[in-house]
């Protein structure tokens, strides 16, 4: 039970993670703006990292409520990868 928890867990952190970014890319390349697909090779791998990294941080701040400090941090790295993503986008239109 403890793995199929974990397993949940893991899959809904990288859908809240990756999932923004993955739906945001497939709307510009519905719209025609291509080469978003390379970068991402480079921006999912980040954003995992920089996750793990914040999130090993507020570990050791030892604060009470660290689940509330990570769907914080998720959220956040989430929403600066859609701002590169977007910030790619309007590059790759001028």
């Amino acid at each position: 039970m403890r793995l199929f928890i974990l397993a949940a867990a893991v899959l809904v952190f990288l859908t809240v993670l990756w999932g923004p970014v993955l739906y945001l890319a497939n709307r510009f390349l519905a719209r025609g703006v291509f080469g978003l697909y390379g970068w991402l090779r480079a921006l999912l791998p980040a954003q995992l990292v920089t996750a793990i990294v914040l999130t090993v941080a507020a570990d050791y701040t030892e604060r009470w409520d660290l689940g509330m400090v990570l769907a914080i941090i998720t959220l956040v790295v989430s929403a600066i990868g859609m701002a590169l993503i977007s910030l790619r986008a309007w590059v790759l239109r001028r």
